[in-house]
């Protein structure tokens, strides 16, 4: 689902209803999650697709992170409230931010709603949609 991120399944009848997984520790974040493709939960194989650089609050360090840390971020400055092992200075567990070069690859279907950013992504895609041509429809023979 778009809006929540709940993991949704549509039988072959159309009947729509939560997907059953299995639960286990993930094998990047190594939290208890419902494990997905390879071992991991569905925020890791988000944040290893949109693999971020981030700044430690410690020590100021970059680091990618496979994990959506930006999910824990008040607004696009500010620290997030969940941590990560920095492998910098610190070699501690720290809060992290995504670094300004970065911000623009936050995905926009999945920013804090303190961002406000949702009205700049429909915007975004109204625009795209009055860029494509509509299609006619084939003619018929």
């Amino acid at each position: 689902c778009p809006r929540c991120r709940e993991r949704l399944y549509v039988s072959a009848d159309g009947v729509v209803s939560k997907a059953p997984q299995p639960r286990g520790k993930c094998r990047t974040c190594l939290q208890e999650r419902v494990l997905l493709d390879g071992g991991k939960c569905d925020a890791c194989i988000l944040g290893s697709q949109f693999a971020l650089t981030y700044e430690c609050d410690r020590c100021g360090g970059h680091q990618r992170i496979p994990h959506p840390m930006w999910r824990y971020q008040a607004s696009p400055g500010e620290f997030g409230s969940v941590t990560w092992a920095c492998h910098n200075a610190c070699g501690d567990y720290t809060r992290w931010r995504v670094i300004a070069a970065d911000l623009g690859r936050v995905p926009m279907h999945d920013t804090p709603e303190g961002w406000d950013m949702l009205d700049s992504w429909l915007e975004q895609l109204r625009a795209e949609q009055m860029r494509v041509p509509a299609r006619s429809p084939p003619e018929e023979r």
